[in-house]
């Protein structure tokens, strides 16, 4: 190997790494060095053969790769190649590698258990190593592990494993990957404590039942929990997810605390939402403000393609909307009816939600109209309320719309709400209250003036047009699925 310069003075947390922002750990970091040609006199030096790259990770990738093992080098390329390290802007998450020691600092030299040409695995992240790929070799069939010629930085506080020679090298890598849960399960667990473990059946899930149940002891107790996909489905999970189409509307009217959008993270859930969930069970909901308009025709194709069923379509309050914004309103909406009696020919079912309500009104009645049985919504503080979040100043009017929250529950009035009872009589009126509302009332009403004409011509359609019908029959099942039917005496 050729000389490497050695620098002074890193600390023993990378943070000598840092590019941007500075003045902050290596993972939360968006950018750090991975330039090679110098190591600092605390690290370690490795010559990486195989990346394993986060589950989480490796599954947002492939899904946006389509598959394409390519695409998937690419993009492995691409965020390495920006950030200076394997970690997804999507996930957040990184993985782990396997190499060969290829030089150690002179702060660690002889102070450590390894050696030039040890073979080990990370315990550490790879969203906190730096990282420099020269070429990615392949991707392991049937795996996350990505076979690479690159080079890796570890941290003076940096974990690893020596790569046991009882076991194959990969296999090592597959449960070393999740080795550093149980090895914190070990530094937290004392004898007879009861454990809870979130997420049980997972590899990472099993290994630290298996220690917390040797650290617990005979009187110690362990609990496992884990999701489930038949649960979901089973119990009926309702879902209504706020997503767009595009990441312009979207982050338009979705930020987080510090101000940056919220579809990067987003967009890699919705998969694996529609799988873990009967799609009849998710509505995408797009909340389209003025300046987006005229995008919402293409923002509702793309939620259709994504594998969403019911859509539904909310017009942000408390914005302008002007004539021209109306006007993009209504040619998108028209647009998307036409392409919804197209789509209704060659058999597919796409729903937008106020269908259902529509069709309840046709079918059975006058629909029931109770905000803790429509519009129930969690707030990001953990508060509940009737009112949609993006419809109101929340920090002016909050205590005013609480209706409870996450850890107390509902509050002792909402309790005993049977919808179209005696006590709600004056409920709608008595909530309803939070003035300011009316800005986008006209565009609401716009939306809802569409597709209610919508509606009504695919009903008359049904009449004679078997695609049609068929299309209300599946309509009328869907209804029977999403609202429960109260007979009240």
């Amino acid at each position: 190997m050729r000389d490497i310069e050695i620098r002074p003075n890193g600390n023993p947390f990378g943070t000598h790494r840092v590019l941007e922002p500075k003045g902050i750990l290596p993972q939360p970091a968006t950018k750090v060095d991975n330039n090679m040609d110098y190591i600092y006199d605390n690290e370690i030096l490795v010559d990486v053969e195989t990346l394993n790259i986060d589950s989480a990770s490796f599954t947002q990738i492939k899904q946006e790769a389509g598959g394409d093992e390519e695409k998937v080098k690419a993009k492995i390329l691409e965020i390495v190649g920006t950030r200076g390290k394997q970690q997804n802007p999507v996930t957040g998450s990184g993985g782990m590698f396997r190499g060969r020691v290829a030089k150690i600092g002179p702060k660690l030299a002889g102070k450590i258990d390894l050696k030039v040409g040890d073979k080990i695995a990370s315990l550490v992240s790879l969203s906190l190593t730096p990282l420099k790929i020269e070429r990615i070799i392949g991707i392991k069939h049937g795996t996350e592990q990505v076979n690479v010629v690159a080079k890796a930085i570890l941290f003076e506080s940096g974990i690893y494993a020596k790569l046991p020679s009882d076991m194959p090298e990969t296999l090592a890598l597959a449960v070393l990957d999740v080795a550093g849960a149980p090895a914190q399960t070990a530094k937290l667990v004392r004898p007879n404590d009861t454990v809870v473990i979130i997420g049980a059946a997972g590899k990472s899930g099993v290994l630290c039942a298996y220690e917390a149940r040797r650290r617990a002891g005979i009187a110690g107790r362990v609990i496992g929990i884990t999701s489930s996909d038949r649960g979901m489905r089973e119990n009926r999970i309702n879902l209504s997810l706020s997503v767009s189409g595009s990441k312009e509307n979207h982050d338009c009217c979705r930020v987080f605390a510090d101000g940056s959008g919220s579809y990067d993270r987003l967009l890699g859930k919705i998969g694996l939402i529609l799988r873990r969930m009967d799609p009849y069970d998710v509505v995408a909901l797009e909340c389209v403000a003025p300046q987006g308009a005229s995008g919402l025709y293409d923002d509702l194709l793309t939620l259709t393609k994504q594998g969403f069923v019911v859509t539904n379509v909310e017009c942000v309050h408390g914005m302008s909307w002007g004539k021209k914004e109306l006007g993009a309103l209504e040619k998108s909406l028209a647009a998307f009816v036409e392409y919804l009696n197209g789509e209704i020919k060659k058999g597919v079912f796409i729903v937008p939600e106020p269908f259902i309500e529509f069709f309840r009104v046709t079918a059975s009645g006058a629909a029931i109209n109770c905000p803790l049985y429509r519009d129930f919504e969690l707030y990001p503080d953990g508060k509940y309320g009737f009112y949609p979040f993006c419809f109101v100043y929340y920090d002016e009017c909050k205590e005013k719309i609480w209706t409870g929250s996450a850890k107390d529950g509902l509050y002792p009035k909402y309790l005993k709400c049977i919808p179209g009872s005696e006590e709600c009589k004056h409920c709608i009126s008595d909530y309803y209250t939070i003035p300011g509302l009316f800005s986008g009332s006209v565009a609401y009403t716009l939306r809802t003036n569409i597709l209610k004409k919508a509606f009504l011509e695919i009903m008359e359609k049904s009449r004679a047009d078997a695609d049609f019908r068929m299309y209300v029959k599946r309509l009328a099942i869907l209804k029977s699925r999403q609202y429960a039917d109260y007979s009240l005496k």
